[in-house]
């Protein structure tokens, strides 16, 4: 971004205290990479903002960084707060966003949740449009039709959606979840967390079809089921069912159980008790152990002592047998 546009007053935005993911990587191998070392940074600019731009032009090069609204207008002026664009056919996606960390996730997550918030808010608007309609007198069907029995099966899968970083407690959830309405080739609703440099952790829900699970699932199929990926730095669960991914990570792995051909997740508040009384149960096994090894070795030095005292009086009655058969 080249220089700031001095705002007027009328217009000045204030985002006092945020923070935001920095970075500068190239040599990307796809869309989906993502910079492998971030620092957050307290950004300055009185109108700041969390900003993302990958170019796909050359080795390719991904940015994050604070900068200030009115520089992102001056360059990109169709953006919008909040959204993601391209521009020179594709070769350079950008997003921006508004909330502390916000651009801590690779691009490719950005423009997804994006997306899904503008189609979540088209669906609430069609619902709400709906609603003002006037009420339709319903007709009685004619006593030859079979009365309705069977469900009416749902168009399309409905997955809580949310997007928060900065987050310090392993265990934490997002502190606002939308339903959003799936597209037809996503079959999954997606809760993941992500571990960062900082100690700090991120939280993403929303949908996703088998093909972009299968980008982070570590298993030979996409399946419902809890895991984790990257050495134990992403936590996730995946579920097929309305609004299944709405309660928090823990909660679901303890409903769903865990992937059985992937490592274990690992929760700290679920473990600790666990450990503590294994350690325990070990300690006091320990100790009948070494009391049942010293009565063992005691019996054995007293049956080794018979024998050596045995052999020396053996000895001895040889020795007399023949000094007195010499004397004889």
């Amino acid at each position: 971004l080249i220089g700031d546009v001095v705002p007027s007053l009328s217009n000045l935005i204030c985002f006092v205290g945020l923070r935001c993911s920095q970075c500068g990587e190239s040599d990307l191998r796809s869309e989906a990479s993502d910079c492998n070392r971030q620092v957050v940074v307290d950004c300055q600019e009185s109108d700041a903002v969390c900003f993302t731009r990958q170019t796909l032009v050359g080795r390719g090069e991904n940015n994050k960084m604070c900068v200030s609204w009115h520089a992102v207008k001056a360059e990109f002026p169709t953006s919008t707060m909040n959204s993601c664009g391209e521009t020179s056919q594709g070769r350079v996606r950008y997003c921006t966003c508004s909330a502390n960390q916000c651009n801590s996730v690779a691009i490719s997550s950005q423009v997804l949740l994006t997306e899904s918030f503008e189609i979540a808010l088209e669906s609430v608007a069609q619902f709400s449009k709906t609603e003002a309609l006037p009420p339709v007198v319903k007709i009685q069907p004619p006593a030859s039709l079979p009365p309705p029995g069977v469900p009416e099966m749902p168009l399309a899968l409905r997955c809580a959606m949310c997007l928060e970083s900065g987050m310090s407690d392993p265990t934490a959830d997002c502190s606002t979840s939308a339903p959003v309405l799936c597209s037809a080739i996503e079959k999954f609703c997606l809760t993941r967390q992500t571990q960062h440099e900082d100690a700090t952790f991120s939280m993403e829900k929303r949908c996703v079809s088998e093909a972009q699970a299968e980008s982070f699932v570590e298993s030979s199929e996409v399946r419902s089921g809890c895991a984790t990926a990257k050495g134990g730095l992403v936590n996730y669960c995946l579920c097929q069912g309305d609004l299944c991914n709405h309660d928090a990570l823990l909660a679901q792995a303890q409903i769903s159980g865990y992937d059985k051909s992937v490592p274990r997740i690992y929760f700290v508040i679920n473990s600790i008790p666990k450990l503590r009384k294994e350690s325990t149960r070990i300690a006091f096994h320990n100790i009948d152990k070494k009391d049942e090894i010293f009565k063992h070795r005691q019996k054995q030095r007293a049956k080794y002592s018979k024998v050596i005292v045995n052999d020396k009086c053996d000895q001895k009655k040889i020795q007399i047998q023949r000094v007195l058969g010499s004397t004889q």
